[in-house]
């Protein structure tokens, strides 16, 4: 009797260390959705009223209501252009380690991406899908890159843009390519939802990672459909193109808010985590005027790298705004590290899962980078909590206090009473430059 008694105790207590130790055999990794936004600076984002231009922010009542329940990252950086980031986040290496430095780049095949370290590391058997926007495959695109580089599920275009948000052509992961006349944001959304719906009718015990790198609010700027947006563009049709409108620019990105708040719904918030960013500044030709950032699109001012983001969803218990610095290449650690792979740290990036629930924990950045490098373009920047150092060959050095001088107009290099952390950030720009194999600092 009593070992029949020991070997229940014994049994529950193997039950109780299985229970406990689920997460890490795989029973408790979140779904994953990943929303990247193009040509999209945190100034144009409703989430930064401090931010917006003259005309404010545009409303964004989806992403709005999705930041009411997660958290908003207030000093995320990626890089001032679209493959540039897009490579930081499914590699986490800087493009300084990849060469993948200027839009139309091209990544090398062999490079591991997110998707094969998923696959390989993680205890969960994820079904994983790409919906949108490719450019990694230089700028004409070329889908046997595509299949080349491992991308699961694939379905969208493959250069910097569509011709015509009306009337595009959409390739996939067998190489096949179609004409699509669905308005190209609706259709990205539509594709998601139906892979996520049979994942859910065909592998209900498994988790699903879904990216869908949108392309809006990118040009053409096109007028969206009437039912997606809200906003004055003074008697332009749908489909007509204003590509220096900000109102058109703005109705686009109202209507990729609608479109995303269709996937959203069609999802469980408690088992998935959502990331929301986008992948550089806005462009100068749409950006509104009297914004509270300088620069954009391509420059390494804070208007060309700070961008929204925001997470939300499973793992995530704590609200409001997080002002921890935050790197493109950051992503491929945070999914990684949501996946069930046991890392803080993946390649260049950090994970800011720790974030998510502790607003005592740090993710161990300390420092920011940017770059852009193209032709005889060399541009960097670096920063702490406070200070940025930045270089540009046109215009030399500059050393900007952040939190005194958002807007960088008073440049502080070489004022003796800011030698500290010019020589901080000076110091630690020097370790990657040292690490480099490409880019601006070769």
């Amino acid at each position: 009797m009593h070992s029949n008694k020991r070997r229940s105790q014994a049994l529950v207590a193997l039950l109780l260390l299985l229970g406990t130790a689920g997460w890490a055999l795989g029973a408790g990794e979140p779904n994953i959705l990943l929303l990247v936004a193009d040509d999209v600076g945190a100034e144009a984002s409703s989430l930064y009223p401090k931010l917006a231009g003259s005309s404010g922010a545009v409303p964004m009542p989806n992403l709005e209501k999705l930041a009411a329940g997660g958290l908003v990252f207030d000093n995320v950086w990626v890089n001032p252009m679209c493959s540039p980031t897009r490579s930081t986040i499914i590699t986490g290496l800087y493009g300084h380690h990849t060469g993948v430095l200027v839009a139309g780049d091209v990544l090398a095949t062999s490079t591991k991406t997110i998707w094969d370290y998923i696959q390989k590391e993680s205890p969960a058997k994820y079904d994983m899908a790409v919906f949108g926007k490719y450019h990694l495959g230089g700028n004409g695109g070329n889908v046997q890159h595509v299949i080349d580089m491992r991308v699961p599920n694939f379905r969208g275009f493959l250069g910097a843009q569509v011709n015509d948000y009306y009337n595009w052509t959409a390739y996939d992961s067998t190489g096949k390519s179609s004409t699509v006349t669905t308005y190209t944001t609706t259709a990205l959304t539509d594709w998601a939802i139906e892979f996520i719906k049979q994942h859910e009718a065909t592998r209900p015990q498994d988790p699903w990672f879904v990216y869908v790198p949108y392309n809006a609010a990118h040009t053409p700027n096109q007028v969206p459909p009437p039912n997606l947006h809200s906003i004055d563009v003074g008697g332009l049709k749908p489909g007509a193109t204003a590509n220096n409108s900000i109102p058109v620019y703005k109705a686009m990105m109202q209507a990729l808010d609608t479109e995303m708040g269709r996937l959203l719904k069609s999802i469980d918030l408690k088992k998935t985590l959502v990331i929301y960013v986008g992948d550089n500044g806005t462009p100068a030709f749409v950006k509104d005027a009297g914004s509270g950032v300088r620069g954009s699109k391509t420059s390494t001012w804070e208007g060309g790298a700070k961008v929204p983001m925001v997470v939300a969803g499973a793992e995530v218990t704590r609200t409001g705004r997080e002002a921890a610095l935050v790197n493109g290449v950051d992503l491929y650690a945070t999914i990684a590290a949501a996946a069930g792979i046991p890392i803080k740290k993946a390649n260049d990036g950090y994970s800011v899962l720790p974030l998510l629930s502790d607003p005592k924990s740090s993710t161990g950045r300390n420092y920011a980078f940017t770059e852009f490098c193209a032709g005889g373009v060399s541009r960097y920047a670096i920063r702490d909590q406070e200070y940025k150092l930045i270089f540009d060959n046109a215009v030399g050095w500059g050393l900007y206090d952040l939190l005194k001088d958002p807007v960088e107009a008073n440049n502080l290099y070489n004022n003796a009473a800011y030698s500290a952390p010019q020589t901080k950030l000076q110091t630690e720009l020097n370790k990657l430059k040292a690490a480099a194999t490409s880019g601006c600092f070769q």
